[in-house]
């Protein structure tokens, strides 16, 4: 799914809630934090660019990091730090971030 799907698909279950804004948006960037393990596309392509080697950030991590039990338990607690309504906002977006 795209970026953008993630964000909305986190808000949609957000919204249902009746969390307060700032736990909502919490809620939808937790559905796209599995994805940042994807950045690595970035480092491949710069590291061609500038001729400093071909690297394979993307395929060995895109998936690994950010989709896992440890990437999981890292954005619940962030969002659990975060939150106003901290326990219903923690589980929700640890809902979002396995329905991504």
């Amino acid at each position: 799914m795209h970026v953008v799907t993630h964000i909305f698909a986190g808000w949609l279950l957000a919204d249902e809630t009746g969390l307060a804004h700032r736990d909502r948006a919490l809620v939808a960037w937790a559905s796209v934090v599995p994805d940042a393990d994807g950045l690595g596309v970035i480092v491949d392509a710069a590291n061609k660019l500038l001729g400093w080697g071909e690297t394979t950030y993307y395929e060995v991590y895109h998936h690994y990091l950010g989709h896992g039990l440890l990437g999981a338990a890292v954005t619940t607690a962030v969002v659990y730090a975060c939150a106003l309504n901290k326990r219903t906002t923690a589980l929700f977006a640890l809902l979002s971030l396995y329905a991504h």
